[in-house]
């Protein structure tokens, strides 16, 4: 019986973290809007991804495990310390994604946030400036982490689709993925349209950019259409915090 009630408390928990916005702001009208993210971050995302963003005058987030700088992924290598602060010197966003990549559902507030402390020291030492927005890594939420989170954080993104607008959830951005395992650049082209029509924020995510990428990643190509449809449609690409600043009221 004990375990039956847990169980329900976490799907309550669940359902309440995704479809109860506490922390939430009626977005500017500042016209459609596209940000690129990246999330652990593999190696090729930093090597392969940032080149094709920044050919096209476009920068990205790219959500950081300090723990995990220069370290094995389970299935790439991730990112060092060095094309970490490469990132940063060329305008990107670094964003938080918890110090070792931990599922926040996983572990107690204390033990959290001892490790979003070390996160945004290991960050600021890099970009010169503390990590002002946040990914839920797995896209674990629970309802009473997602409030502690969005107190500390101007942004938390998921993994859930759909386009920000209108009263936007702080505390669980929309997010679609760009994975070539799942989108094609008729699907990214789709979601382009909606933002446009909608004058609304998209937000993509994404691993790994390869020529053959993990079930979470993208190839160059499909990286390369989804940047150039979304500047040929008029969307202000920009990283997170920019959108934020666009788009959150002034208080």
């Amino acid at each position: 019986m004990p375990t039956l009630i847990s169980t329900l408390g976490e799907k309550l928990s669940y359902r309440l973290a995704r479809h109860l916005p506490v922390a939430t702001w009626r977005a500017n009208s500042a016209g459609a809007i596209v940000s690129f993210t990246f999330d652990d971050v593999p190696a090729s995302a930093a090597s392969a991804g940032a080149p094709i963003l920044e050919a096209a005058g476009v920068r990205g987030t790219y959500y950081l495990c300090g723990a995990l700088l220069g370290g094995q992924g389970d299935l790439t290598p991730l990112l060092d310390r060095g094309q970490a602060e490469a990132l940063a010197r060329a305008g990107h966003e670094l964003g938080c994604h918890t110090y070792a990549h931990t599922d926040v559902r996983s572990i107690d507030w204390a033990s959290l946030e001892v490790g979003l402390r070390k996160n945004a020291e290991t960050l600021s030492a890099i970009s010169g400036r503390p990590p002002r927005n946040f990914a839920y890594p797995f896209g674990g939420i629970s309802f009473g982490k997602k409030l502690r989170l969005q107190s500390h954080f101007e942004t938390c993104r998921g993994i859930y689709p759909g386009i920000n607008v209108g009263r936007v959830d702080a505390g669980m951005l929309k997010a679609v993925p760009l994975y070539s395992s799942a989108l094609d650049e008729d699907g990214v082209r789709r979601w382009i349209a909606q933002a446009v029509a909608t004058s609304g924020w998209l937000i993509f995510f994404t691993h790994d950019v390869s020529e053959r990428p993990t079930p979470y990643g993208v190839t160059p190509d499909l990286l390369r259409a989804a940047v150039a449809a979304a500047v040929e449609a008029g969307c202000a690409c920009v990283p997170m915090a920019e959108a934020v600043d666009r788009l959150r009221p002034k208080r």
